[in-house]
C-alpha cells in the first residue's frame, strides 16, 4: 500500500473536514492530531487519532452534539463515550 492509496486518500479527507470544522465552529478552540501522524511514523495504514479543545463554557452543548460531531466526519459504526475525561471515541466506517 503507497501514500497514494484510497486509504490514504479517505483518511486525508476526514482530516481535511476535521480541520474545516474547527475553522468554522468557534466554540472548539483547538484541532490537533496525536499519535503517528503527529509524530510522523504514520505509514498508509495508520489511523486519525484527533482531539478537540472546547471552550469551557460550551462543553456541556458540544457534548451534547458529539455524535452528530463526528457524523460530519464520516459514518460513526461503534462509539464509546468517556465521560470522566470528557472523551468520546468513534470507529468511522471505510478504511480508517
Amino acid at each position: 500500500m503507497t501514500e497514494s492509496s484510497p486509504f490514504v486518500a479517505r483518511r486525508e479527507r476526514v482530516i481535511a473536514r476535521l480541520i474545516a470544522r474547527g475553522e468554522a465552529d468557534p466554540r472548539l478552540v483547538a484541532v490537533w492530531l496525536e499519535g503517528s501522524l503527529a509524530d510522523g511514523t504514520a505509514d498508509p495504514l495508520s489511523d486519525v487519532d484527533a482531539y478537540l479543545a472546547v471552550e469551557d463554557d460550551a462543553f456541556d452543548e458540544v457534548w451534547a452534539e458529539r455524535l452528530n460531531l463526528a457524523a460530519n466526519l464520516g459514518d460513526v459504526l461503534v462509539s464509546a463515550d468517556v465521560p470522566a475525561l470528557g472523551m468520546v471515541a468513534c470507529i468511522l466506517d471505510g478504511p480508517i
